[in-house]
């Protein structure tokens, strides 16, 4: 599935939904995803079928490790971070990654409206953080709305598919 999705250009999570037939999935994505099936000759493993793929595949430690260092590189010292609940397990993986000096940790972000509120709270602040890491693709729609809202320059990272990313303008 890895070989997979780096050839269609999506996630983990956007393959296993494609193979597994599950709904709200752009169709440009299932056609590229559909296409590199075909073209790896990848086949389902039958066994593992009944398993979260999720679960199985996805390393939230590392994932957000390494949109954190992405950050870093780029020289973003005030990071704001993003979560839904630490009730959650991914959340709670997520944020150990990605925790690290400077970051600006906001839980009980839920959707893209209260993503949004925390970042204009964030941005009001005294020291506002120069990125934003949303743990999740709702926080990540929020962070961005919020940040064209103000014509903020900010970074942005996000975990998890962003399926309308390739309508983003770039700056």
């Amino acid at each position: 599935m890895v070989d997979v999705a780096r050839r269609a250009g999506v996630s983990l999570k956007t393959v296993s939904r494609v193979v597994n037939n599950e709904p709200n999935v752009q169709q440009q994505l299932v056609d590229r995803v559909r296409a590199a099936v075909e073209e790896l000759g990848f086949r389902r493993n039958q066994p593992g079928a009944g398993l979260d793929a999720d679960t199985v595949l996805l390393d939230n430690r590392g994932g957000a490790r390494a949109g954190m260092r992405s950050l870093k590189r780029k020289g973003h010292k005030r990071i704001g971070i993003l979560l839904d609940s630490l009730d959650v397990f991914t959340m709670r993986e997520r944020l150990e990654g990605a925790r690290t000096d400077g970051a600006i940790v906001r839980d009980g972000v839920h959707d893209p409206v209260t993503a949004a509120r925390a970042v204009s709270d964030m941005l009001d602040s005294a020291d506002p953080p120069t990125a934003f890491f949303g743990l999740n693709n709702r926080m990540t729609v929020g962070i961005v709305q919020e940040l064209w809202r103000r014509g903020s320059d900010a970074a942005v990272v996000g975990f998890d598919d962003f399926e309308l990313s390739h309508l983003m303008p770039r700056r």
